[in-house]
């Protein structure tokens, strides 16, 4: 389980920094993928012991911990997105009809996509805020845990805290669909 929180803590950052950044690019994700495969066996295998001693305890034992867990992640969080901005900045950016039909499409929050939105004309559409995108996510992540942990709490024998969590996922799920199809009509209504 450790292994899987430590490598996946890397990748979760550059699956972000995809919809966040208009430079991260294919060969950056592939280097961050590369990296965090590479780098995770070695953290767990005690090379990076010596080293967390300085920064930690100095009979820690960063490798197998289970209290810098966090650190491991934070760690490999930082080593992978480290990767995936360097080998970026390093190489041909995606083309820039490619990331134009992305914004079309996805409508990206601007703060990192400014200088693809800029090249765009008028019918690239309204962009979504930071804050309704936040909302959104918070109501999906609830709409998929709660559905989650109420089919464990129904089927291990919490019928009412697994109900309970049922009916939450079932608002949060018209609530996530909702959003899908007013950004939607929203889209439709600005290209056409």
């Amino acid at each position: 389980l450790a292994i899987a929180f430590v490598l996946g803590s890397g990748g979760v950052v550059v699956g972000f920094m995809r919809w966040l950044w208009w430079r991260l690019n294919a060969a950056g994700e592939l280097a961050a993928s590369i990296t965090g495969w590479g780098v995770a066996p070695l953290l767990l295998l005690g090379v990076f012991d010596e080293p967390a001693r300085w920064v930690f305890d100095p009979t820690a034992t960063f490798s197998t911990d289970g209290d810098l867990l966090g650190a491991r992640m934070l760690f490999m969080a930082i080593v992978v997105t480290g990767m995936a901005v360097a080998v970026s900045l390093n190489t041909q950016p995606t083309h820039v009809d490619r990331l134009k039909e992305f914004v079309r499409r996805a409508r990206p929050i601007p703060l990192g996509w400014r200088p693809v939105i800029r090249q765009l004309d008028a019918t690239a559409g309204p962009y979504e805020g930071l804050l309704r995108t936040l909302v959104s996510w918070a109501i999906a992540t609830l709409c998929v845990l709660t559905l989650l942990f109420g089919i464990g709490q129904v089927l291990l024998g919490g019928p009412l805290i697994g109900a309970g969590c049922l009916v939450v996922f079932a608002i949060t799920l018209w609530l996530t669909i909702r959003r899908i199809n007013q950004d939607t009509a929203e889209f439709d209504e600005a290209i056409n």
